[in-house]
């Protein structure tokens, strides 16, 4: 009896999800046991899903907790823990996956619809950067390092191996806030200015570092930062820049002939 019972709430509510895709009428409760119904069978997953938010504190802290601290919970099977210990990083990938067709980054928003997936569902500080030849073609999307909570340290020596590994001229670094900020802190101010010098100094160039935190993004190129860092500081250079970041397209190396400068 008490099996027909659960059957019966189950098709009850994969019923309601079919008619409601969005699951906009769900609660963050009935959203889990709707998701644990399909992974832990022959069991009533209720009692799991309200026990899982109380001891993680909401929906999204359950996808963040281990694989260990999930099966701590009573009534979690271990298969459970670890698919949903892997929910994340898989729809991460996933994410990744939709633009990884993607050939050029020529503009501020390919760059960020290229990396923004990279930093979904993280609790901690992490390091990506795009490699990309005179052409702004993609050559490499490269992990540079992970860190703490409110921290990471750049791994020039590993940028600057992509660099001649893949001959590019252009550098497209990334990190994460994972508290909310993307306001540069100084040591990101710091830590850019060293990493454009280094580039510079094996014929390549840092094109942007942009912050994310949610939705969220801040560009060092659109907000004018990067030129502090530049050699050229002509005006017609600066002119150049402000065009471009209007735009949204990245500067080309090239620099004008003479010629073209005069027409300008």
């Amino acid at each position: 009896m008490e099996k027909q019972l659960h059957e019966g709430h189950r098709a009850r509510l994969r019923q309601s999800a079919k008619q409601d895709e969005e699951l906009t009428s769900f609660s963050e409760f009935q959203v889990l046991e709707y998701f644990l119904s399909f992974i832990i069978p022959r069991k009533d997953t209720n009692p799991i899903a309200h026990a899982l938010i109380e001891a993680f504190g909401s929906l999204y802290g359950v996808f963040q907790a281990t694989e260990e601290e999930l099966y701590s919970i009573n009534g979690m099977t271990q298969n459970a823990a670890c698919f949903i210990a892997d929910f994340l990083p898989i729809s991460r990938k996933i994410q990744c996956s939709c633009f990884a067709s993607q050939k050029y980054v020529s503009r501020l928003s390919d760059a960020v619809n290229v990396l923004r997936p990279y930093f979904y569902g993280r609790n901690s500080e992490f390091i990506y950067c795009l490699a990309l030849d005179l052409n702004d073609r993609l050559l490499q999307i490269c992990k540079i390092s992970d860190g703490e909570a409110d921290s990471v340290v750049i791994n020039n020596n590993k940028i600057l191996a992509l660099v001649t590994r893949t001959k590019a001229k252009k550098i497209i670094l990334a990190h994460n806030h994972p508290a909310g900020n993307i306001k540069p802190s100084d040591s990101d101010l710091q830590s850019t200015r060293m990493l454009n010098v280094l580039l510079a100094g094996v014929n390549a160039r840092l094109s942007d570092h942009i912050i994310f935190s949610g939705d969220e993004y801040f560009s060092f190129y659109e907000s004018d930062l990067l030129a502090c860092f530049s050699d050229d500081n002509s005006h017609y250079a600066n002119e150049q820049r402000r065009k471009k970041r209007s735009e949204g397209i990245y500067m080309e190396d090239e620099k004008p002939s003479e010629e073209t400068l005069g027409e300008e």
